[in-house]
């Protein structure tokens, strides 16, 4: 999430954003996001708070740029 801003909406690669920020919003447990997903395993390591704390950053830069309502709709059901 640190990274997403500078990896995908400053290089106009807002459809692979919005796909990661939905993508972890299917993995959301207990409030928090993984922040980290090992190899060969199906499970996210949630082993930090401040994930979450990066990925509303990242959905809010990514909501200045795109104003995408559908992936924030998506999220908040998730």
């Amino acid at each position: 999430m640190i990274s997403l801003e500078g990896l995908t909406l400053t290089t106009g690669r807002c459809l692979e954003a919005g796909y990661i920020l939905r993508t972890f919003a299917h993995y959301v447990r207990d409030g928090l996001i993984p922040n980290m997903f090992p190899d060969e395993e199906k499970e996210g390591r949630y082993n930090t708070a401040d994930a979450t704390l990066w990925f509303f950053h990242a959905f809010n830069r990514y909501l200045e740029q795109t104003d995408d309502r559908i992936t924030l709709n998506f999220c908040c059901q998730s």
